[in-house]
């Protein structure tokens, strides 16, 4: 079901981490890195690699909240068991706590996964850091 809710906007993210990735190894930062010594190996993943992820994090991310959308649409057509058609039917049915539940397991979701793509570039990009608002 992953791959029927996931294929449409699935093609021009293919090529979007490879665009990314080229347009990281063209900035100074890795031709000063290579020019300091630091091997083909060390400057791929310490400067190249970090910084092209982030864009491809990010894309993970939403696809995963588009198919927690999309599945409502794909379990209804497949008559296929799951969250998606049970909200579909507690719709029909005018239930509303099964209803309110559902939106608020997704939204919960959501957030989770918002939560874990920024804690995700925190560990990737040390630029950016993790810390509470100050007063």
């Amino acid at each position: 079901m992953l791959i029927a809710v996931s294929e449409p906007p699935s093609a021009p993210k293919g090529s979007a981490p490879s665009h990314v990735f080229h347009r990281v190894v063209d900035r100074e930062l890795p031709v000063v890195a290579r020019a300091k010594g630091a091997s083909f190996m060390q400057v791929l993943r310490g400067h190249v690699l970090r910084n092209a992820l982030l864009p491809v994090v990010t894309m993970f991310g939403m696809d995963i909240a588009v198919a927690l959308g999309g599945s409502l649409f794909v379990e209804n057509v497949w008559s296929l068991p799951g969250l998606g058609q049970t909200a579909l039917q507690s719709l029909q049915e005018r239930d509303l706590p099964t209803t309110q539940g559902i939106v608020v397991f997704v939204a919960l979701a959501v957030i989770v996964l918002n939560l874990v793509v920024d804690t995700t570039y925190s560990v990737l990009d040390p630029r950016i850091r993790l810390r509470s608002a100050e007063p």
